[in-house]
Formats: C-alpha cells, sequence, structure tokens
C-alpha cells in the first residue's frame, strides 16, 4: 500500500494513494510511459523544499503518475488531472542555469477552491513549456470539450451549407424561370 506526498504547498499538503498494481503496470515505468502523451524526468519540489528528481507518466486517463526512476515497477504516488475541474499551469521561476520551475494547480469543480498543487522543475523552459501543454490538455475532460465544440461547429456548418444550398436551388429557379420568359 503505497502512500506519497504529492506536493508541498504553503497551504496544503495533497497526499493520494497511489494505484494498486495492476497487469498494465507491472512493468516498469519506462514500459508503462510507452504510448503516453508524455514521460520523462522532472524535478518535484518536497515538503524539505528540495527538488528531487523523479520520473513522470502522463497518462490519457486523466492522472499523472511519479516513479522515483524509469525502471520502478510501481508508481510513488499519482494525482488526479480531472476532478471535475480545470488544471492551471504556471512558469514560477526562470533559474540562472536555465532551468524552469512551473506550478501545476488542480482546481475543484467549476474552478472554486484549489484542490491540489505539485511545483516541478524542467531542465529547461522549452521542456517545462511541452509539459505544461500536454498537462492542460491530455485531460479528459479536456478532450470532452473539444468533442463538443467541434459538434457546435459542425452544426453551424452544417446549417451554413443548408442555406446556400436552399440560395442555389432559390438561384436554378430564377434562372429557370428567366429562360422560359425568353422562349
Amino acid at each position: 500500500n503505497l502512500v506519497s506526498a504529492v506536493t508541498y504547498a504553503p497551504t496544503q499538503t495533497f497526499v493520494q494513494e497511489s494505484p494498486p498494481p495492476t497487469s498494465r503496470m507491472s512493468r516498469s515505468a519506462a514500459m508503462f510511459g510507452k504510448g503516453s502523451p508524455r514521460c520523462g524526468y522532472l524535478c518535484k519540489l518536497t515538503r524539505e523544499r528540495e527538488y528531487l528528481r523523479q520520473f513522470f507518466v502522463l497518462k490519457p486517463s486523466t492522472h499523472l503518475y511519479m516513479f522515483a526512476s524509469p525502471s520502478d515497477e510501481h508508481p510513488i504516488g499519482c494525482m488526479d488531472l480531472d476532478c471535475d475541474g480545470s488544471v492551471t499551469c504556471n512558469v514560477i521561476e526562470n533559474c540562472e542555469d536555465g532551468r524552469c520551475r512551473f506550478e501545476v494547480i488542480v482546481y475543484g469543480d467549476k474552478g472554486h477552491a484549489q484542490k491540489n498543487k505539485l511545483i516541478l522543475e524542467a531542465r529547461n523552459k522549452e521542456v517545462a513549456e511541452e509539459w505544461m501543454n500536454s498537462l492542460e490538455s491530455e485531460r479528459l475532460s479536456y478532450a470532452k470539450a473539444q468533442v463538443r465544440d467541434c459538434l457546435d461547429e459542425s452544426k453551424v456548418l452544417r446549417n451554413t451549407i443548408q442555406q446556400l444550398e436552399n440560395q442555389i436551388n432559390d438561384f436554378k429557379f430564377i434562372e429557370k424561370e428567366r429562360d422560359d420568359a425568353l422562349k
């Protein structure tokens, strides 16, 4: 039974039990990360206010898994990124040596109270931005919202097509009447 502090935040520490190992996860973290939108090393801010290098795997099932190394079979922590809320990622510091620190904040229902906060460090700003984009966009709720937006846009386009087809038919009718009058 693995329990791990996922993050340190000045006002709260989010602790979540790691998911039980499954046949899919009985392989190494690196194998678990294959086919995932993003996996790799980041440093996580600990309770001791130090950055600890860990291997992270973002799965489209809206979870961010944390492993001590890519060869580990079991995660040391897991953060649910959906929770009926939203995820915000912000750069909090660009270090002189090029490292970039950013925070991941998971809000509760309808963006109200902050539920979880994770502070991470990437080796450079580009890697941090890639992770932040993935964390914000590779969530199930985000994908569902994108599908809803596409369906709405599709409906609007179908209506526009129908209106244009009606206009074409009207022009054809007018043209036919004109041609009949000229005969």
